[in-house]
């Protein structure tokens, strides 16, 4: 059972396709075993194709248009390797962003009953963690700059990284 969700603005905002990616992530894993929020989130989306199919078609120069398809040439900022199919109940972002499956992750041990593997955004402003919990493990009491988001999925896998906002 969920006993915490993303304030309306996060989710406005993870719907509107804003939100960073190790944001993004945490709300995702969070939607998808959420029907509260799924709710919230799908209201949000259809709201936001309605406003844009009320707007007006702008015409665009050709600068404009040149630039746009320029853009599609450029170099992928950060790309994932089709992985393997994942018959588990992990989330397809995770999926993505761990090139294979928890096995595959580069696990650090902290203490005895924590280990945490960090994955690869690309974002320089957040970090994106798992951690992974043996049975009675807890977080350690520490510090660091800014605050964090943290998401316990049924699988008890803990997801957490620094942002302004908790889900």
């Amino acid at each position: 059972m969920t006993n915490f969700h993303p304030d309306l603005d996060l989710i406005t905002e993870y719907a509107a396709g804003s939100l960073p990616l190790t944001q993004s992530a945490c709300v995702s894993l969070h939607i998808s075993h959420c029907r509260r929020c799924q709710g919230i989130a799908g209201q949000l989306a259809d709201l936001g194709a309605s406003l844009f199919e009320a707007q007006e078609p702008v015409v665009i120069g050709d600068a404009q248009l040149n630039a746009v398809l320029a853009r599609l040439e450029e170099e992928v900022p950060l790309s994932y390797a089709k992985t393997k199919k994942d018959t588990s109940n992990t989330p397809a972002i995770l999926q993505r962003l761990m090139r294979g499956d928890f096995s595959d992750l580069n696990w650090k041990n902290i203490g005895s009953t924590l280990r945490i593997s960090y994955l690869q955004t690309g974002d320089p402003q957040h970090e994106l963690a798992i951690y992974h919990f043996n049975a009675g493990g807890r977080i350690p009491e520490h510090t660091h700059r800014g605050s964090e988001m943290t998401l316990i999925p049924v699988s008890y896998t803990h997801l957490t990284l620094p942002t302004n906002r908790e889900v």
